[in-house]
Order: structure tokens, then sequence, then C-alpha cells
């Protein structure tokens, strides 16, 4: 069953929606907190057409912070499809057996939305996130149609109800299958440009390695990155994050660590194109 959303119930929707935690919106390349100076338009202007540059991994895990740190709860109001599926695998790794007792996550309430306008670095294999999110969002001439995924989603539905309208569609969306591979060719090509500044893997949103920091009587989580180090082999360091994406990832979780949001293109100072590296079929 899906749910209608008129554009003009927007702003009292998300207000209502604070009652269960921060709201997040897309916002100008990042995720910011809704509040109700922002008009509707600007709103639906940057679900249709924004993809942040900001990932839903620094929000959820930020770069550091302290073990005692505990994520508030969060809504997060029109997340693009590739960084819900992001999301999904960052907790796959996190919550594996043994769990780390310094990481407390919480998965927010999480609104997905299928991108209409992609940016041009765009590679994205998803249309559908499955299990993670609690609403898929498709926005309509009418107003944003709302397909709820959970039972916190139907919960909410049956709280908001007159802000509703009710249709008969059913979400009937194909899971797409492919495959991800690695053409060594270019990937040493690739090799000699990159030059160790990190941006692509602060960039990318799955990214999972983190180290322990104590100090001053705490420990501290840091992100950690593989090209943060010293190795001397260029092309040994390079391939190692398409390594951990496409080969160890998938044969340990049964899924990609690549989830095609393109935004390693657009920081890298080199100019290096992660589609001529990894090939999908």
């Amino acid at each position: 069953m899906s749910y209608i959303l008129s554009y003009n119930k927007l702003g009292d929707f998300l207000k209502r929606l604070r009652g269960y935690g921060e709201v997040l919106i897309p916002f100008e390349k990042k995720y910011i907190q809704w509040n109700n100076k922002i008009e509707n338009k600007a709103i639906i202007y940057y679900l249709e057409h924004e993809r942040p540059m900001t990932t839903l991994k620094d929000i959820i895990l930020p770069p550091i912070h302290s073990s005692s740190y505990t994520l508030p709860q969060l809504v997060i109001f029109g997340a693009p499809i590739c960084d819900v599926v992001a999301v999904k695998n960052l907790l796959k790794h996190y919550k594996k057996t043994p769990q780390d007792p310094f990481l407390k996550l919480k998965t927010p309430i999480i609104f997905e939305r299928k991108c209409n306008y992609p940016t041009s670095s765009c590679f994205c294999m998803h249309n559908f996130s499955e299990e993670i999110s609690d609403f898929h969002m498709n926005l309509k001439k009418n107003g944003i149609e709302l397909f709820p995924k959970t039972a916190r989603a139907r919960e909410l539905v049956g709280i908001f109800s007159e802000l509703f309208l009710k249709d008969s569609k059913e979400l009937n969306i194909k899971k797409r299958h492919y495959t991800l591979t690695v053409n060594k060719k270019n990937l040493l090509k690739n090799a000699q440009k990159c030059i160790r500044c990190l941006a692509c893997e602060r960039a990318c949103p799955t990214c999972f390695c983190y180290k322990l920091i104590p100090y001053d009587n705490k420990i501290f989580i840091k992100q950690d990155f593989c090209y943060d180090r010293k190795e001397k082999n260029q092309k040994h360091l390079f391939s190692i994050r398409f390594s951990c994406k496409i080969l160890f990832f998938k044969d340990i979780y049964g899924t990609y660590g690549c989830v095609g949001c393109g935004r390693c293109i657009e920081v890298c100072p080199s100019k290096i194109d992660i589609r001529e590296i990894i090939d999908v079929k």
C-alpha cells in the first residue's frame, strides 16, 4: 500500500517527525537539520536534484569521537538509495561478531529516494535498498509517494494518517543484479596518478576502517584509511582499496563495498575516474 503526502503538508509532516529525532534533509551538497524556515519548494528541489557530498557514514559514525559518544536518534528524509545501501553495508561490518564494545550505533529512521537527476559522476547500481530503510519515496506531480517498508514505518503512517491520501499501489521493484570486476590494466595506469591525499577515502560512504586512540584517560575513535601508510610500493597500496571494495567485501558479506555514488570521482585532484577501474556488468 502506498500513500501520497501532498507538498503543502510536507512542512507539517517534517515538524511532527521531529518528535522521533533530529530530522536531516539533503540541502546544498550536505545533510542539514530541517527547520520551518526552509521553504517546501526548496526542499523539493534538493530532493529531486541533490546527492550530498556529506555521507551518512559521517553522520552515523563521526570521523573522530569519544567512545562515550552516543549517537542521537535521527530521521533521514530523502537519502539517495546509494547512501542507504552504504549504511546497510557498514552495519554488516560493524555489527559482525564479535562486536566492538566501543561502537554505539543506532539505525536512523530512513526515507530513501530514487534520484531523478543523478550527478555526472554517479554510476549507481541500485534501485532499491531492501531491508534497511523504513520508507521508499518517489516525487510525483501531486506529492510525495511513500511506501512503508517496516513496522515502525507503518506505525508512523497510522499516527499521521490525516496527512496522507491512500493509494492502492504496491512497491514492485525488482532488485538489479550486477557484477563488479577490477580492470587490472587501468588499475595500474591510474596508480601512478594517485598522490595519496585521502580525498577519495574520506568521501567514500563505505570506507569502514578506524583506529582507537587513548588520550586523557579516554578512548577516541578515528577513521583510518588504507592510503595513509608508509608503503613504498605505490601500485600495491593503490590496489588495496579496490581489493577491499570488490573482492574482500563480496567474499565476507555477499555484497560489494562500492555503491556507485561517484563521490571519489568528484573530489580527486588527480582526476582518477573509478569507472575506468571498475567494470560493471
